[in-house]
C-alpha cells in the first residue's frame, strides 16, 4: 500500500511551521512525527490519526472513521479516517490538531542509539544478563586461575623441542 503524495503535501504544508516535525515511512505510508511521536500517517487516500485513549470513543462515533486494525488487533488511541472525512483542509486540520494535542501531553521519545553503538553491545539488546549464583561466585573466587595464553602451562613448546630445522613436505 502506497501513500497519497497529494495528501502528504497537504499535511506537510499544514505542519511546515513546526520545527519538531519529521517524516518517516511507516504502516505502508508516510508518518508525520513530532519529537519522535506519531501525530498522523498518510496512507492511500486515508489518514491514520492519533486521538489518544480519551478521545478514541468520540472519534469512532464520527462519520468516515474506523478503528485501526493491525494484524487483527485494534490499536486504542489511533483511528483511520477515510477520504471523505478529510476532503477539505478544515477537516484535515481538525484531525491534525487532535494529534498534536495528544502528542503535546506525552514526553518526547529519547533518541535511539547509533548503529555503531548497538553493534558494540554484547548479547541481545533488552535481554538482562543473569547474575551468577552465590555458590558459583564463591567457588570462582577461590579457584586457581585457568591456564590461559599468558600462563606457563598454556605456552607452546619451544621450537627446538618440536624439531627445529625439520620441515614437513607439502
Amino acid at each position: 500500500m502506497a501513500f497519497d503524495p497529494f495528501l502528504a503535501a497537504r499535511v506537510r504544508r499544514m505542519l511546515a511551521a513546526d520545527p519538531g516535525i519529521t517524516e518517516q515511512r511507516m504502516f505502508g505510508g508516510l508518518a508525520f512525527l513530532r519529537h519522535g511521536l506519531m501525530v498522523m500517517a498518510v496512507m492511500d487516500g486515508r489518514v491514520l490519526a492519533r486521538v489518544g485513549a480519551e478521545g478514541y470513543a468520540a472519534a469512532l462515533a464520527e462519520e468516515h472513521v474506523a478503528p485501526l486494525d493491525l494484524a487483527g488487533r485494534s490499536l486504542n488511541g489511533f483511528v483511520v479516517v477515510d477520504e471523505p472525512g478529510i476532503a477539505d483542509d478544515a477537516a484535515l486540520h481538525a484531525w491534525l490538531r487532535r494529534g498534536l494535542a495528544v502528542v503535546a501531553t506525552l514526553p518526547p521519545k529519547p533518541p535511539k542509539p547509533s548503529k555503531a553503538h548497538r553493534a558494540s553491545m554484547q548479547g541481545k539488546p533488552g535481554k538482562p544478563v543473569k547474575p551468577a549464583k552465590p555458590a558459583q561466585a564463591a567457588k570462582a573466587a577461590t579457584a586457581p586461575p585457568p591456564a590461559g595464553p599468558l600462563t606457563p602451562a598454556a605456552a607452546p613448546a619451544s621450537r627446538s623441542s618440536r624439531g627445529a630445522g625439520r620441515r614437513s613436505p607439502r
